[in-house]
């Protein structure tokens, strides 16, 4: 259980972000639409929008580590504090990548397919049941893709190894790839401002 269920709650945490994210972002398109809602400055209000949510987010990710580690009192060798941490720029990327997902197409269903597809591997390309170094190239390729794969090196480099917070959190440095994301979603949104108006 332990050496399963630490890695699928974590699989399982990521499809809820994304596609929270993605709800949330259909939600406010179909309440206020796309003018009301974006204009003046999509980033704005895209910022408006999901930080309200990242606080919610990382309290399920607290949830389901202190619940491993203090209410099942696994071993743990190293600083939960340090997860703690490491959650944040995994939640917000995450986000980055639903937000991606919806602004490709602004339909709901369609992203929620893309969503499915890129994030259904989590678990099986995470490294934990299998060597990454016996994965394939395409495999390998995918699992660079997922946030979730750069925290769960985090994590198990905490929780086995007691490694420093240096180390741990150097392990999220692929993370700012996401920043392309983040900025494509917010060129899409400006593009699809600028077609409804």
């Amino acid at each position: 259980a332990q050496f399963l269920v630490s890695a699928i709650i974590p699989a399982l945490w990521q499809i809820v972000i994304v596609v929270s994210t993605l709800l949330v972002l259909a939600a406010n398109q179909r309440d206020h639409g796309l003018v009301r809602w974006l204009a003046p400055s999509p980033g704005v209000a895209l910022c408006r929008t999901l930080l309200p949510y990242v606080p919610l987010f990382w309290l399920q990710g607290v949830a389901f580590l202190v619940w491993f580690y203090s209410g099942l009192q696994w071993p743990m060798q190293g600083n939960l504090w340090v997860l703690f941490a490491a959650q944040v720029p995994t939640i917000l990327e995450c986000m980055a990548m639903g937000s991606v997902f919806f602004f490709l197409t602004l339909d709901p269903a369609r992203a929620m397919s893309f969503a499915g597809a890129f994030t259904a591997p989590s678990f099986a390309f995470m490294g934990i049941t299998f060597p990454v170094s016996d994965m394939s190239p395409l495999a390998q390729a995918w699992r660079s893709l997922l946030p979730i794969s750069h925290y769960i090196e985090a994590q198990v480099s905490q929780v086995s190894y007691g490694a420093s917070a240096l180390t741990t959190l150097m392990h999220l440095t692929p993370l700012l790839g996401y920043l392309l994301p983040a900025l494509l979603c917010l060129l899409l949104a400006r593009r699809h401002l600028n077609s409804a108006i």
